[in-house]
């Protein structure tokens, strides 16, 4: 296996040679409940994405304080009483043990999307009477003039994070889920007031004015903001004691002030603070000097924890493909110097009713084994003789999964074409069609008897030849 020495030589190798191709690491895609209510969606789900090179999936398994979960499955460290979601009710299934199961085949990172603070939808006819909207309703959240919110108001009915009582209960059912299941990240929803309106609570009142006896010089717009703040962050660290390496993240408003403003959700400071680890922007503006104008304002310094969330979807079947992908560019030109980490589509449903699944494929993000155990040797270092020409065409890696290699090919031209893999004495091995989806090819162990591969191109009626060194391979394979 690479020493870490040689592994960092590799890359700057690579740097030096070829530039920066697609430093895009995330290509995500969210997940409504809609869409896993049986094995048979939720292995469609996978094998689409798959299909449209994704690499992590959020799936919403909390939509309103409901589980499409197990709670407590095996470890009930962590009290999590909340109610079987009514589209998964009596059905032997268990969707993100499913997606689980299933996506990481693919390589596909898992993401549990939970809603925080909004815990009812605005039709309570599906909510059950032990749902917490029903036995906790002194929890909920309060407007100025001093009235409870009611499920009718916004998405729903809202929880006040000003209390202890709020605070814990969330920490524990979200403990729960990251202590019962394998996922790579806990991504967050609506974790902020409904308005600049709401956070009076008569509880969170009196905590204010408990605390402005000590502190004289703080208003409660700062309080309800460090409200927000406070619940993530107790969130992290009762997660990231289960799971050190689990991606905390936030889906937040994009515009920075109007966030604070209106919401309380400061995401900057959460960034600084180190208590997230991404943040996904909603930033589903249809027009694009709107988003243009939206991604100006963020400094540079978040730009590699920023995943940017597309609009997919339309209400009128007035938002083309071609809308996507020239938002697709708007974000991935400015990678030149300042990386973002990802792009993320909201939302599956979206992409299939409105058939956009061609704006998903123009945004080529090369897959990365994200395991652990995974060594991976891309072949520009191999074969530095090739034209730049197809270099900024053809992506070519080997990669293995436990003791299991495979060949990858990825397309990131135009144009159409062909590939064809000869062993040392000019024998066909295997071919196939390029085109824009990530090419994954096992290797058998008997090719590693060989002294070298050789790969052919054949991109815009012009050919091109790779050749693999399997010398340098065989270390890695015999390791």
């Amino acid at each position: 296996m690479f020493s870490s020495y040689k592994r960092l030589i590799l890359y700057f190798f690579i740097f030096i040679n070829f530039g920066i191709l697609d430093c895009i690491e995330q290509k995500a895609l969210w997940v409504t409940p809609w869409d896993m209510t049986s094995s048979e969606m939720i292995d469609r789900v996978v094998e689409n994405a798959y299909s449209w090179g994704i690499t992590d999936l959020l799936v919403e398994v909390r939509y309103r304080g409901d589980a499409l979960y197990i709670p407590n499955k095996r470890v009930k460290t962590y009290r999590n009483n909340e109610p079987i979601s009514y589209l998964i009710e009596g059905k032997q299934i268990d969707p993100l043990e499913e997606f689980i199961a299933k996506a990481k085949k693919k390589n596909i990172k898992v993401h549990a999307w939970v809603t925080v603070l909004v815990i009812t939808p605005r039709d309570l006819s599906n909510v059950c009477s032990s749902h917490l909207y029903y036995q906790n309703p002194d929890w909920l959240t309060y407007n100025n003039l001093d009235e409870r919110i009611t499920h009718l108001k916004f998405e729903g009915a809202y929880l006040d994070p000003g209390l202890y009582e709020v605070r814990n209960y969330l920490v524990n059912v979200f403990s729960d889920i990251v202590s019962n299941y394998n996922i790579d990240g806990l991504h967050l929803d609506y974790i902020r007031y409904p308005n600049s309106n709401y956070g009076y609570n008569p509880i969170s009142i009196k905590r204010y004015d408990d605390l402005l006896r000590i502190i004289k010089d703080i208003d409660f717009v700062e309080w309800k903001e460090k409200q927000i703040t406070s619940l993530i962050s107790q969130i992290n660290q009762s997660v990231k004691r289960i799971k050190p390496k689990l991606i905390l993240s936030a889906a937040v408003m994009p515009d920075i002030d109007y966030a604070v403003v209106k919401y309380s959700q400061n995401w900057f400071d959460w960034l600084n603070q180190n208590i997230i680890d991404k943040v996904y922007l909603m930033a589903y503006q249809t027009d694009d000097y709107a988003l243009s104008s939206t991604m100006n304002k963020i400094p540079d310094k978040y730009n590699d924890k920023i995943v940017v969330g597309l609009r997919a979807w339309s209400d009128n079947n007035n938002y083309s493909v071609n809308e996507i992908v020239s938002k697709i560019n708007i974000i991935t030109d400015k990678q030149v110097n300042n990386q973002y980490n990802g792009i993320s589509f909201f939302s599956y449903g979206g992409i299939i009713q409105r058939n956009y699944q061609s704006a998903l494929l123009s945004l080529n993000v090369l897959q990365e084994n994200y395991q652990e155990e995974t060594n991976s040797l891309d072949l520009f270092f191999l074969e530095r003789f090739m034209p730049l020409e197809i270099n900024q065409y053809i992506k070519t890696k080997i990669y293995s999964i436990g003791n299991q290699w495979y060949l990858s090919i990825t397309n990131l031209s135009h144009f159409q074409g062909s590939w064809k893999l000869y062993d040392d004495a000019d024998k066909l091995i295997t071919e196939g069609l390029l085109d824009k989806t990530v090419l994954n090819f096992v290797l058998p162990e008997f090719l590693f008897t060989k002294d070298r591969l050789i790969l052919t191109y054949n991109l815009n009626e012009k050919d091109y030849k790779k050749v693999i060194n399997l010398n340098e391979l065989s270390s890695l394979y015999k390791n």
